[in-house]
């Protein structure tokens, strides 16, 4: 933005636009993904930018064990689950992939799952991204509930030694595994909210080192995940364990990671089935607005999946059904998402062989020069204009930030298609863009 602007949106948002110093810097802000950081001293065993480090300071937090929190939590996909009456099937490769050789590293020479004792130091995860969610943030009828989100990506690896690659990093073979941890950065007041922004860009900073930038990102990451941290959930992304690939989603409650419903998708067996296409027909105006949420139940049914089968291609379906509607729920789903919706080959932020790699990204989040008919390209490759399916969703982001670092964007109760159509009518099309993206925001969860 080169110029300032102060806009009034009647009664429902007031945005303040100032001259800044400096764009958000994508790669040093939004996406850290770069070997240098996230392949860093800080993300070796002991150091704060692992599994261990975060189990350890979710346990701290509840006062319960760390060892026992990562034992539950695996087990999960050891036996059938049952997630408000859906079956979850098991998923057998848990422990020939991960937990077998979880144990070799530990030295448990039983390799009897009940009576070990993990290492959480021999955690077979590797640090892939930092991610900051603020386009995630949580406004509800002008309440601040918080800023949106921060995160951590791992990759799992497959290893049953202890050897340390030159860099003195575990070595191990990638499995197509991804493990998130979705922090919120808590706030409840616009300065709050604020305030997080300023954490966030100041890590733009073109005058810092490397050593200095590690810091700062470190102290950003402490404000979020030590201390008294609040995990929104915890999403796995994995075809390691068996096929299709499969997406599960945990919340920690009663000192445990505990499957739950996988948010804003239905389970697939309801896909352009009865259900699903009155469910459609039922929220048109709310889908349409970007202001739907999926419920648990509808109409006295289980709705929401326990956990999520992908396949190339998938998209959500309703027969019959307003296109747009449609898309939208499909879009927000988390196999529309990771699939079909947005050509995507099931991961957002790839694997990697090395900590000292970057991780591929989508086309969906890269934007131009990453297209249908290549595979993901690297973030240098990052262009502002819009891939071959329309998408640039780290330019968006980047673009919000920008917004939120003005002299203020202050927010209260409306609808988001009335947001959209008095900023379409107020303001030119580069900020009614970034209106249009707020509210578009409103039930997206990915």
């Amino acid at each position: 933005m080169n110029r300032p602007i102060s806009i009034m949106l009647g009664a429902l948002v007031t945005l303040t636009c100032a001259v800044h110093a400096r764009e958000v810097n994508v790669f040093k802000e939004l996406m850290i993904v770069h070997g240098d950081f996230v392949g860093s001293h800080l993300a070796k065993p002991g150091g704060p930018w692992t599994f261990e480090k975060l189990v350890k300071d979710l346990a701290v937090t509840a006062g319960s064990n760390p060892k026992l929190i990562t034992k539950q939590w695996l087990a999960t996909w050891r036996s059938e689950q049952d997630v408000l009456g859906v079956k979850v099937a098991a998923r057998p490769g848990i422990d020939p992939e991960v937990i077998v050789p979880w144990m070799k590293r530990d030295g448990h020479t039983t390799l009897d799952f009940d009576t070990w004792d993990p290492n959480l130091a021999n955690a077979p995860f590797r640090l892939l991204a930092i991610v900051n969610r603020m386009d995630l943030r949580h406004i509800v009828g002008g309440r601040i509930h918080d800023a949106g989100e921060g995160r951590f990506v791992f990759g799992v690896f497959k290893s049953d030694t202890v050897d340390l690659d030159a860099d003195g990093f575990p070595k191990g073979a990638p499995l197509p595994f991804t493990v998130i941890f979705e922090y919120s950065l808590q706030a409840a007041t616009e300065s709050e909210v604020t305030q997080w922004a300023n954490y966030w860009h100041d890590l733009g900073d073109p005058g810092l080192s490397t050593p200095d930038y590690l810091k700062k990102v470190n102290a950003v990451t402490d404000r979020f995940a030590a201390g008294n941290v609040v995990l929104n959930q915890l999403r796995t992304n994995e075809i390691a364990l068996g096929d299709p690939w499969e997406l599960r989603e945990f919340n920690f409650t009663m000192n445990e990671l505990k499957l739950v419903t996988s948010k804003q998708t239905p389970q697939n067996k309801l896909n352009n089935k009865g259900l699903l296409i009155d469910y459609v027909q039922v929220n048109e105006k709310r889908l349409l607005n970007h202001a739907h949420y999926a419920p648990e139940y509808f109409r006295g049914n289980r709705f929401l999946a326990g956990s999520v089968h992908a396949n190339p291609g998938d998209k959500w379906k309703a027969t019959g059904e307003n296109a747009d509607a449609v898309r939208v729920l499909s879009f927000n789903t988390c196999n529309g998402c990771h699939t079909g919706d947005t050509n995507t080959k099931f991961l957002h932020i790839g694997i990697k062989q090395s900590p000292k790699e970057q991780a591929e990204l989508s086309a969906f989040l890269l934007g131009g020069n990453a297209t249908a008919n290549t595979e993901p390209n690297k973030p240098e490759d990052f262009d502002a204009s819009a891939s071959a399916e329309g998408f640039r969703d780290l330019w968006e982001r980047k673009r919000l930030l920008e917004s939120m670092l003005t002299d203020g964007v202050t927010f209260t109760a409306a609808s988001p298609q009335t947001l959209t159509e008095r900023a379409t009518a107020e303001v030119n099309k580069s900020d009614a863009e970034i209106i249009n993206f707020l509210a578009e925001r409103v039930s997206r969860v990915h």
